[in-house]
This record gives structure tokens, sequence and C-alpha cells, in this order.
């Protein structure tokens, strides 16, 4: 029993300084990110495919993640390398699940988002960056769910909304144009209103309809200004009748939701 008690203390102070050194990492340095390169499981990074769990390097079961070769759940880091050996994706997981920091960068080295997560939900601040390296929006989670300030920009630099969530609900947001213009229509107090957004260009790309109960409308357009699509969502699901539209504003066909799921198709 007492070797094993020693075992255990051991393993735990190891996880301790492990943890200890992911906070203390600085990710932006080339020669700490090739230090952590050495300690991880490395695996392929591709345009088109192991883009999401499971990963190729890894086996899931109950959505837990093991290395192949091991009966234990992985813990410690996990990259991807592209062609050119540049790093793409750095994800660190905890007894199988994701936990800590997600970065994922551009093949030209820049970060285009950066992340964390806790016991395999989102948790913390999630930030995207433009191809210009600037930020696109900064959100923040908690126990995957949006839980607090959340703020967008256009890729000009100037701010899109500023939202705030409570347990993955919008309590209230105001919008702006591209050019800065304050939206009019834009304003959601309490969970009810209306939220604008545009595209960088300037036009209508969807409008969203906030009421008192689970069901929000939205509208999404085409660049033209048409609408592509309408209907509701309840509990972040498509939720009965969705209508879409083709280019020339001509209905195109009709779907019906139950909580996500297609339950019917109709067309004109």
């Amino acid at each position: 029993m007492k070797p094993l008690i020693y075992f255990l203390t051991i393993f735990y102070c190891y996880l301790q300084i492990s943890l200890a050194e992911e906070l203390n990492s600085n990710f932006d340095d080339p020669i700490e990110l090739s230090k952590i390169i050495d300690e991880a499981i490395v695996g392929k990074w591709d345009e088109f495919s192991n883009k999401s769990l499971p990963f190729d390097e890894f086996r899931q079961k109950n959505g837990v993640q093991y290395e192949k070769s091991s009966s234990f759940p992985y813990s410690g880091y996990y990259v991807q390398l592209d062609t050119e050996r540049r790093i793409r994706n750095l994800r660190t997981f905890h007894n199988g699940l994701l936990n800590g920091i997600t970065l994922s960068w551009r093949k030209n080295g820049l970060k285009f988002f950066q992340g964390n997560f806790k016991e395999g939900k989102k948790d913390g601040v999630q930030i995207f960056w433009s191809e210009q390296n600037k930020k696109t929006s900064e959100q923040i989670y908690k126990d995957g769910k949006l839980d607090g300030l959340s703020i967008k920009w256009y890729l000009n630099g100037n701010k899109s909304s500023e939202q705030i969530f409570s347990k993955g609900k919008l309590i209230s947001a105001v919008g702006w144009k591209p050019n800065g213009e304050r939206c009019p229509s834009t304003r959601v107090r309490e969970g009810v209103g209306i939220l604008v957004s545009y595209s960088d260009f300037g036009d209508e790309s969807k409008r969203e309809n906030f009421t008192n109960d689970e069901k929000k409308k939205v509208v999404e357009k085409y660049t033209n200004g048409k609408t592509r699509e309408e209907g509701y969502y309840k509990n972040g699901r498509k939720d009965g009748l969705w209508i879409y539209y083709r280019l020339d504003g001509n209905e195109n066909f009709r779907i019906t939701y139950q909580e996500g799921k297609r339950i019917n198709t109709e067309f004109p």
C-alpha cells in the first residue's frame, strides 16, 4: 500500500508542476514553443481534415481522449504541424479532456485564435484575430456558455457590437455600423429587443428578434439585401418552420426543425 501512496503522491505533484509550468509558459516565445512541441503528441495539420475531436492521433471513449498506445486518459499538450513544420494548432488535455489553453496560428506565424477550456468546456476569454492581426471578437465563457461581456469588431477596427450574456442568454446589446455610426435598430435590454448585424461592407446581414420566451427570430440576408433564410432558434438550435430563399428573393424550400433536428422538408 505504501508504494502505491508514494506513487500517487509523486504523480499528483508532477501534475501540479505541469500546471504551474503551463500558466507560466510564454506561448509567443519560439523557444518556449519548441520545448512544448518536444513534450507534446505531434499531429499532422491539414486544411480540410483532422480539425476536431477525436484527432487522428487519439482514440476516444465516452468523450475522453486516449493516446492510442495507452490505456490511461491523456494529459499533456497536443500540437499540429503543417508540411513546413510550422505550428498551427495547440491543445491542452487533462485526464482526456480539453483543459487549459488552446491556440491556433496562420501560416505566417500570427495567431488567429486563443482560448481556454475547463474539463472539456469553453471557460474564460476567447479571442479571434483577422489576417491583419486585428481583434474581431473577444468573448467570455463559463462552463461552456457565454457569460459576461462579448465584443465584436469589423475588419477596419471599428466596433461592431457589445453584448452582455448570462449563462448563455443575451441580456443586453448595442451595435454599430462599419463606419462607426450607432445602429438605430439594435437595442436589447433585459433579454428583449432586436440585434442587427452588418457585413464589413455595410450591408445588413442578419436581424435577430429576442422575446421573453426561449425563442428568437433570425433573418439572414444575401449581400444584395434579399432574405436568404428566416426562422426561430430555441436554446441555440433551429426550431419550428424555417423558410429558405433564392438569390432573386423567391422561396426555395421550407424545413421544419425540432430542437435542431430536421423533421420535414417542403418544396413550393
